[in-house]
């Protein structure tokens, strides 16, 4: 039989289990939560933090469960007002605070008149729903120490309890500096009128330190009156607290809440700081005009504009570009031509956001005269982003009048902002004299253009000369050709480009977009080039085919591997075969017969080693009698030993007899050692697989 001290333990311990798994499920009886909190009682930070995880998924179990959130809250009540320990009695009250109800408050409030317990009741109450816990707090004000009535204030401040307005106001004139300042700002906070006509008396009458308390408070209270839609009364507060006499830091929260209240009646406040002699004044009045709306706001800050120094000019120009006003592109424009360098970059950053077809032009063409690279890549941003009206079509036609460094930076912004009409143009650019431009606009082409335009494409690609040019031209191409629907097509177009009297170079090249997009005629092609009278056409039709990707290359790579002497062609055309045997479709049975052919005309240990490699990824029993003499070779006697194991290993299912061959051909050989504990384990799978067929 459990008695109840077990079945505590053992509530705790599953509580546990299910609070760490995966998906928590674990449910609770009334029962059991009475005996959880009960035991709680003890908890202490010493022990076994499993206790407070119960609890936690109690919680979480009951919250959509009235009644049994109604017998956790009452048992851990009982546990309040029982001898638990205090860390236990903090705990409980961290939880209250997620589902008390009124049932608990009698008892919430007799631990707010205990200095011990005070604070961890506030805790609870702090955002207690009830009325009577905002009752409990107020009654308890008066009966408790100093440090306990700041809590309880400041609390009263977050709850917005109205009915404490009356009790903080005469807190206000207490000797203790900490609770008066406490009343004052829950008085700001709580905000009606009776609280900030409080806040503005005490203020009047006070100085120093609790002056400046008592300002905070009255700025709160303009934002409770913002907040409901009372601009009037918030705008009189942040009018008074703008005066000269008050402390700069003051002015200037009380400018920054004015204009955040958006009323047009700011607008007095906005001008009398822009037009004021404190830098930071005018710098919070522009930075903040956005808030805003309307004409005059934009006129003014034109105006002062004109007249203002550099650095207050980048400022306006930037609260400019945020603005919704038809007057704000022109000043900007104006401002791109300024003889300070800060102000054309902001006026050149603001273009970005309110430009249009002729402020691209004019972009393009100060690109070309940007005296520093801060200029030029701010210029470069804005062309990016700007959205409005024939932009794009600006850009292109700025190009014929750019020169050659600017051209190939607005190619490269034609192609960011993927203009595919830009084509067209694009693809004269590509033979441009000047390599870099041609360059930029061969590689937008690659990303703009369509299927169609590869003939243009492949044209320019014969006709270069210079490689860089060719190169963004190959990669272009490719995508372009296997983008198109119809791959013969396709590669028919390159293959009519290398029967024309073209330069050995450019024939290269187009080798390399045909080996990219595989089709019977691109590898007939590239065959075809294996002969050629040309050596470095020769050495690029086997570095082609070594990176086709079609599995029909893998005989020519194992011919040119047989039959040439050439050692880094043999190396290319068995790495392009071993690779297309492992990653193509090719049957594992002709992969094994390419290996074997392979293997009977390596001549080097690198290319049996490789070859071993390939093997080692077959799951074909004819593969273990392939490489088991390899193991008596000494100069590749570890990679084929890798490979019979792992060939055996995979073929065992099928040929459990003959993968015990190959374990046991390990096993007796006594330099294999380190093989010896693989061989074993592959050798009593291999047994129990024939024993039970």
């Amino acid at each position: 039989m459990m008695n109840k001290s077990s079945k505590t333990l053992l509530v705790f311990a599953l509580a546990y289990v299910f609070m760490t798994s995966a998906s928590f499920s674990q449910s609770f009886t009334p029962d059991e939560i009475k005996d959880v909190i009960k035991a709680f009682g003890k908890y202490d930070y010493a022990g076994n933090p499993t206790p407070t995880y119960t609890i936690e998924n109690i919680i979480r179990y009951v919250s959509d469960k009235p009644q049994l959130r109604a017998v956790v809250e009452e048992a851990m009540v009982t546990l309040l007002e029982s001898d638990a320990t205090f860390r236990a009695r903090q705990f409980v009250c961290h939880q209250l605070w997620i589902i008390a109800t009124d049932q608990s408050v009698p008892t919430l409030e007799k631990m707010l008149l205990n200095k011990e317990t005070a604070e961890i009741a506030c805790y609870a109450l702090r955002t207690h729903p009830s009325e009577a816990a905002s009752r409990a707090l107020r009654e308890a004000i008066d009966r408790v120490d100093d440090i306990t009535k700041v809590r309880i204030v400041n609390i009263i401040g977050d709850r917005k309890d109205v009915a404490g307005v009356g009790q903080l106001i005469g807190l206000l004139k207490s000797d203790n500096a900490a609770l008066a300042e406490a009343a004052a700002i829950s008085l700001g906070t709580i905000g009606t009128d009776k609280a900030v006509r409080a806040i503005a008396k005490a203020r009047a009458a006070a100085s120093g330190k609790v002056r400046v308390v008592l300002t905070r408070a009255w700025l709160r209270g303009a934002e409770y009156y913002a907040g409901n839609n009372r601009m009037a009364d918030a705008l009189a507060i942040y009018e008074t607290l703008f005066d000269e006499s008050e402390p700069l830091l003051v002015r200037r929260s009380a400018l920054v809440g004015g204009l955040g209240t958006g009323d047009s009646r700011a607008v007095g406040l906005m001008n009398a700081a822009m037009d004021h002699d404190v830098a930071v004044l005018r710098a919070a009045a522009i930075a903040n005009s956005a808030m805003l709306k309307g004409q005059k706001v934009t006129k003014k800050l034109i105006a002062t504009l004109k007249i203002a120094p550099p650095q207050t000019q980048v400022l306006i120009i930037e609260a400019l570009a945020q603005r919704d006003d038809p007057l704000v592109k022109d000043t900007v424009i104006a401002a791109a031509y300024s003889e300070n360098a800060d102000v054309r970059i902001a006026a050149f950053n603001a273009l970005g956001d309110v430009g249009d077809g002729p402020s691209a032009a004019l972009l393009c063409s100060a690109l070309a005269k940007a005296q520093t690279q801060q200029e030029a890549d701010t210029i470069l941003a804005s062309l990016r982003r700007m959205k409005g009206r024939g932009v794009d079509h600006a850009i292109v036609d700025s190009l014929s009048d750019a020169n050659p460094a600017a051209r190939t930076q607005l190619i490269g912004i034609i192609n960011d902002r993927g203009y595919r009409p830009a084509v067209k143009v694009l693809l004269q650019q590509a033979r441009h004299e000047n390599p870099s431009v041609a360059s930029a606009a061969v590689r937008a082409v690659g990303s703009l253009a369509a299927a169609g335009d590869l003939a243009e494409l492949a044209d320019i690609l014969v006709e270069t000369q210079d490689k860089g040019v060719r190169d963004e031209a190959v990669r272009a191409a490719i995508k372009l050709a296997k983008a198109c629907p119809d791959r013969k097509a396709a590669t028919q177009l390159i293959a009519d480009r290398m029967d024309g009297e073209i330069s050995v170079e450019a024939n290269i090249a187009l080798m390399r977009v045909l080996a990219a997009v595989p089709s019977d005629l691109s590898l007939e092609r590239l065959q075809a080039a294996l002969n050629a009278d040309n050596l470095k056409v020769r050495d690029a039709a086997v570095r082609a085919i070594g990176q086709y990707p079609d599995a029909s290359a893998a005989k020519t790579l194992l011919a040119i591997f047989v039959m040439t002497k050439n050692p880094t062609h043999r190396a290319i055309a068995l790495r392009g075969c071993i690779h297309l045997c492992k990653t193509a479709d090719i049957g594992a049975q002709t992969a094994l017969t390419f290996y074997q052919q392979a293997m009977e005309s390596a001549s080097t240990v690198a290319e049996k080693k490789l070859i071993l490699s390939g093997i080692a990824d077959l799951s074909l029993p004819a593969a273990i009698d392939l490489v088991t003499p390899l193991t008596d070779d000494e100069t590749v006697r570890t990679e084929a030993c890798l490979a019979l194991l792992a060939v055996a290993e995979k073929s065992a299912q099928q040929a459990p007899g003959r993968a015990a061959a190959a374990a046991r051909k390990i096993l007796s050989d006594p330099p294999l050692t380190d093989f010896h504990q693989r061989a074993r384990q592959l050798l009593e799978k291999a047994n129990a697989l024939d024993s039970n067929p």
